[in-house]
């Protein structure tokens, strides 16, 4: 929700901006996303590309493409946008792309094996997964090496952050 505005993803990856108040559709944005981030000014619509729009009325701010790959995970960590997006050639890729908010320029961005993405943002780190088997943190600002745990014959495609720092990581296995 932004400005009282709730941005919806519908299964057809249509974008709804519905008026919070009166549950009218204000504005629509047609086939566009897969998953969608805030940072309470703006909307990030993540699938084939990075799209940064108002809220109030769906206009495009800005717009980045992913070049061969889309995001199925999107967060919204301060100044900084992270993108954890999968090959779209069937490559077993993933992306994590950092992009400034304002402006939709890549910060840092880093290619690893991966096929299920995921991206958790801390207070200075963001936490994503890789090649299925570990988790790394990265300074969110420049995307500096903190720290990786290995975890076996595992996969993971979600997790959780609480406000106590504590990473709580979903793997099936």
């Amino acid at each position: 929700v932004v400005n009282g505005i709730v941005i919806a993803v519908g299964g057809d990856t249509t974008v709804y901006g519905v008026n919070g108040a009166s549950g009218s559709v204000s504005w629509t944005v047609e086939g566009s996303a897969i998953d969608i981030a805030t940072d309470g000014t703006s909307a990030f619509l993540a699938g084939g590309s990075v799209t940064s729009i108002d809220p109030t009325d769906g206009s495009q701010n800005w717009e980045v493409d992913l070049e061969e790959f889309y995001a199925p995970q999107i967060a919204s960590c301060g100044e900084i946008l992270i993108v954890g997006a999968v090959s779209s050639n069937g490559d077993p890729d993933a992306k994590f792309v950092a992009l400034e908010v304002t402006s939709g320029d890549i910060v840092w961005e880093e290619i690893v094996d991966g096929y299920q993405p995921f991206v958790v943002c801390g207070d200075t780190q963001v936490v994503y997964s890789t090649d299925e088997t570990d988790v790394i943190a990265r300074t969110i600002t420049n995307g500096e090496f903190e720290w990786s745990v290995e975890y076996k014959d595992t996969s993971s495609d979600s997790a959780h952050l609480t406000e106590d720092g504590r990473l709580y990581v979903v793997v099936d296995g």
